[in-house]
């Protein structure tokens, strides 16, 4: 009953999204259609190729910690799980959720929640730390060309903290889970206390802090005796920004649009950093508008810029969107046996 209603909310948030949403995916849809079919179907190729590395970069941090999964329910729940988050998103929780359910349920022995969290962070760190390899590249393109923002900046410190704080988090809980408890313990009574005054009434379990910091412990149990299972996922993280400016560059190229590799670095580090920090899912809203800016401001005519702005959204938001509904829906079929 309880997965009838949670179903059918997700059901009602993905056709409100789409209503909220149709007038771009009607956009996209018109314009791909005006671009040269050879080197679109390009970057749906070069697109799947992303999608697969996200797949080993998952199926490799899972052999890390010490859990199985085939790389077909890997893709599955990866993919659904950038669709839930982006209909739901609640700080990621949402997209974890999918991983803890799904892990390890094909051979009837559910995977610890702690290694399923572990690798699931672990992934977020690789993509964190891929990004910022190529940020710094980005800021000294737009710094020489006198086009760098306060904005760009800030975006960049935020993800350096982001990076640096859950390194911080796991490393500790790698060492001891009782100083780990006792960090995100002060740190959820400040939030607590915050929102005590905003809202009377605390938003964060307090045991929460114990229980996570358990979860860290025990899925870097592995990972503590064997770091160097970390660089393949590293590096996977930054074959994963490579697949996306290819996926630019496809689309440069689909539509007859001049450019140079500064600007191919500057505008897709822009675009991805401000996906990553910006407070809507994926981006959505913040995305199209900022590397539309950044790729005019780096000399390109304004039309050209929306255009490739909004073909390269079509490829690496609104297509892996589409395909994580499929895989939700093929995860839900999946299930339905057992359930009978």
């Amino acid at each position: 009953m309880v997965r009838k209603i949670v179903l059918g909310l997700l059901l009602a948030i993905s056709g409100y999204f789409i209503l909220t949403n149709f007038t771009e995916m009607q956009a996209v849809a018109v314009l791909l259609r005006q671009g040269d079919w050879r080197f679109l179907l390009l970057g749906v190729l070069i697109e799947g190729l992303w999608l697969l590395n996200v797949n080993q970069s998952y199926k490799s941090l899972y052999r890390a910690v010490g859990i199985e999964e085939s790389r077909k329910k890997l893709f599955l729940m990866a993919t659904a799980a950038f669709f839930i988050t982006t209909m739901a998103p609640a700080a990621g929780m949402t997209g974890l959720a999918v991983f803890i359910e799904q892990s390890g349920k094909e051979k009837g022995q559910p995977a610890s929640h702690g290694k399923v969290t572990v690798a699931c962070l672990l992934y977020l760190l690789a993509d964190y730390f891929g990004l910022l390899a190529v940020i710094p590249l980005a800021l000294l393109i737009l710094w020489q060309r006198n086009q760098i923002t306060s904005s760009a900046i800030i975006a960049s410190i935020l993800l350096l903290v982001l990076a640096v704080g859950l390194s911080t988090l796991l490393m500790l809980g790698a060492r001891s889970s009782r100083k780990l408890a006792a960090v995100l313990g002060f740190v959820i009574g400040l939030v607590n206390r915050v929102s005590g005054l905003l809202v009377r009434r605390p938003v964060v379990r307090p045991d929460l802090a114990v229980n996570f910091s358990q979860d860290v412990y025990e899925g870097v149990s592995s990972l503590r005796e064997q770091p160097q299972l970390l660089v393949q996922p590293l590096l996977l993280g930054l074959n994963n920004k490579a697949l996306m400016m290819g996926v630019l560059v496809a689309v440069f190229l689909a539509f007859n649009i001049p450019f140079t590799i500064p600007l191919l670095i500057a505008a897709y580090a822009l675009g991805y950093l401000f996906a990553v920090v910006s407070p809507t899912p994926s981006g959505i809203g913040i995305v199209e508008g900022v590397m539309t800016v950044a790729l005019r401001s780096l000399g390109m005519p304004l039309e050209n810029a929306a255009t490739a702005t909004l073909a390269y959204r079509g490829f690496t938001f609104w297509l892996p969107l589409v395909v994580g509904g499929f895989s939700f829906r093929q995860l839900q079929k999946v299930e339905k046996p057992a359930l009978r």
